[in-house]
C-alpha cells in the first residue's frame, strides 16, 4: 500500500523537491548561528539524506531553520483559521500591514532558549525535531506570549499554536507503508545523538515568506511586531 503524499506538502513543493509559491505570513524565530548547534544539524541532515528512502524528502536549507511560534495566514489557505476582521480576499501586502498594527503592542523576548524532545517522522511526512522550553518557568512565559499573540492577531483557533519544533524536511513522493515504517525506525535510532541537545532562536518576529525556501531571506518587520523586552 502506497501512501500518498500529504496534500499540505505537495502544496508546498513539487515531486522534485524544489518549492510551489506558498505564499504567507507568520510570526517565527530564527536558529541561531551556534557554530556547535549547526555543526550537530549538518551532520545529523548528512547522516538523514544517506538513509534508504531519503530520496523521497525535500530538505530544507540551513539557512531555512526556524521555529514557528505563532501561525499566521497562508494565501493558499484562505480556508483555514483566520483572524477576525481580516478579509480572506485581501492580498499579502494589506494582510501584512494589518497585522503589523495589531501585533506593536506585543513586547517580545530578544530570543527563546528550548530542548530538543524528540526526532520524528509526523503522519503527514514531516522530518522534524520536537521542542521544549528549557524548565517550567521558561514553558509558561512561552505559553503566555503565544497566547497574547493569538489574541492580538484575533485569532480564535487556539490549533494554530501547535506543537514546538523545527521541520528539517517534508516528504514530497508517494512511499509505501513499509518503507515509511523502515525510515521512521532508522529516526528512532538516530534519537540518541540530537535528544537533549540545547537550541538557541532568534527573537521572534513577523515574517513574510514567498515558498518554503524564502525564510532563507525574510521580510522582517522591524519594529512591527512589538517592542523587545
Amino acid at each position: 500500500m502506497m501512501r500518498p503524499v500529504h496534500p499540505v506538502s505537495a502544496a508546498k513543493f513539487r515531486p522534485d523537491g524544489w518549492p510551489r509559491p506558498y505564499p504567507g505570513i507568520t510570526i517565527s524565530a530564527p536558529l541561531r548561528r551556534d557554530p556547535c548547534t549547526i555543526a550537530k544539524l549538518h551532520r545529523l541532515c548528512t547522516t538523514l539524506q544517506h538513509l534508504p528512502g531519503a530520496g523521497q524528502f525535500s530538505f530544507l536549507p540551513a539557512s531555512c531553520w526556524h521555529m514557528t511560534v505563532l501561525r499566521g495566514v497562508n494565501l493558499r489557505r484562505r480556508q483555514d483559521a483566520w483572524p477576525r476582521g481580516l478579509a480572506r480576499g485581501a492580498c499579502l501586502s494589506h494582510l501584512v500591514a494589518r497585522m503589523q498594527d495589531r501585533l506593536r503592542p506585543v513586547a517580545l523576548p530578544p530570543g527563546l532558549r528550548l530542548v530538543v524532545q524528540g526526532l520524528d517522522l509526523t503522519g503527514a511526512g514531516d522530518i522534524r525535531l520536537t521542542l521544549q522550553p528549557e524548565g517550567r518557568a521558561r514553558a509558561t512565559q512561552l505559553d503566555r506570549l503565544r497566547d497574547r499573540l493569538a489574541r492580538a492577531l484575533r485569532h480564535s483557533d487556539h490549533g494554530l499554536r501547535g506543537p514546538l519544533h523545527l521541520t528539517l524536511a517534508y516528504r514530497v513522493r508517494p512511499v509505501s507503508a513499509q518503507a515509511e515504517a523502515q525510515f521512521a525506525a532508522a529516526l528512532h535510532a538516530l534519537q540518541p545523538g540530537i535528544v537533549g541537545a540545547n537550541m538557541a532562536f532568534g527573537r521572534p518576529a513577523l515574517v513574510v515568506y514567498r515558498d518554503m525556501w524564502d525564510f532563507a531571506h525574510p521580510q522582517r518587520m522591524r519594529g512591527a511586531a512589538g517592542k523587545t523586552r
